[in-house]
């Protein structure tokens, strides 16, 4: 897709990539969404990548809606409940896959009306 900077954020689609800000001594989350559930976006975080990576969200049904690829490095992304194409989704439950070279980490999100 497009690739916009906003504000000093890379934005793709419905992804916003943040800033490599970390906190030293914070623990850090293989994935964890927060707020979880959301309405509006969910941060999520993980482990910074050592290799490309890619971060799927998926309905219940298994049906792909967004994608993004993860540059090396990269260890937190906002979703902001829109799907590929701009349209955004619907209340419900999705989700969240980050696919790495080390495998593949799964969470539930809840997204609220």
């Amino acid at each position: 897709g497009d690739r916009v900077l906003l504000e000093g954020r890379d934005r793709v689609g419905g992804w916003e990539r943040l800033g490599e800000t970390r906190l030293a001594g914070a623990p850090v989350p293989v994935l964890a969404a927060s707020p979880n559930p959301f309405r509006d976006g969910t941060l999520l975080r993980f482990a910074p990548l050592a290799a490309t990576g890619a971060l799927e969200v998926h309905d219940v049904r298994g049906r792909r809606l967004a994608r993004v690829d993860l540059p090396a490095g990269t260890d937190r992304y906002t979703w902001d409940g829109a799907a590929e194409g701009g349209r955004s989704a619907a209340a419900g439950i999705y989700f969240v896959r980050l696919l790495t070279g080390d495998g593949v980490r799964t969470l539930r999100l809840v997204r609220l009306p």
